[in-house]
């Protein structure tokens, strides 16, 4: 669903954004713990990183306050021009089914959080929606291209290779209390969502070591 920018306008192509981003894949083996399709063991992830939502908390408040987290209060009928002089040039832009244009605005490799604006055909806000959340993760299908995971949930925080699949795994920041991250593993054969899950962030198995 990713669209060629405008020109004169500083937003990246969906495509484009992963791309580079699997480009500066880490490989640091000590992320070998996190890999997709933890789903099952979700309650001893949570059981174990209990400990740690203090700190979880405290990280996402003061990243919401840093980050744009006030591009979510805009108002209905604020126009695109409006917008991006107020916050800037999106993460990446989307064409809508019914003409208008959804724009995604990040908050980077450490944020919680991602906003999704949309705009009907005369480039008037509609709705702004948080998308990084449970409910946005459970819409997720398998075989779902990867073009509708970003339209639905946004660019991912990191991207890592998994050689022996030949998946990229994309895993996310979000706002909550267990210290996890959800993943979403990609074939990069199909260019369709081959699993998803959750997983023990690593900042809480730095913190065990």
């Amino acid at each position: 669903m990713g669209v060629p920018r405008d020109e004169g306008s500083d937003a990246m192509t969906p495509t484009l954004i992963v791309d580079k981003l699997a480009g500066e894949i880490s490989r640091d083996e000590g992320l070998g713990c996190c890999p997709c399709g933890l789903s099952a063991r979700r309650g001893d992830a949570m059981k174990n990183s209990l400990k740690h939502a203090g700190a979880a908390l405290v990280l996402g408040l003061a990243l919401a306050a840093a980050g744009c987290s006030t591009v979510g209060s805009t108002a209905p009928g604020t126009t695109i021009g409006q917008v991006q002089a107020s916050h800037g040039s999106p993460t990446a832009v989307y064409p809508r089914p019914d003409g208008g244009q959804r724009l995604e605005y990040g908050s980077g490799p450490w944020g919680l959080h991602a906003w999704m604006l949309d705009f009907d055909a005369g480039s008037r806000l509609l709705a702004a929606t948080q998308v990084r959340d449970e409910r946005s993760f459970g819409a997720l299908r398998e075989g779902m291209s990867r073009d509708d995971v970003l339209y639905r949930i946004g660019h991912p925080s990191n991207v890592r290779y998994l050689p022996r699949q030949n998946h990229d795994l994309w895993s996310y920041n979000y706002d909550n209390p267990f210290c996890l991250w959800f993943q979403v593993s990609v074939d990069r054969q199909t260019h369709r969502v081959a699993e998803t899950g959750h997983a023990i962030h690593p900042r809480c198995v730095w913190d065990r070591r």
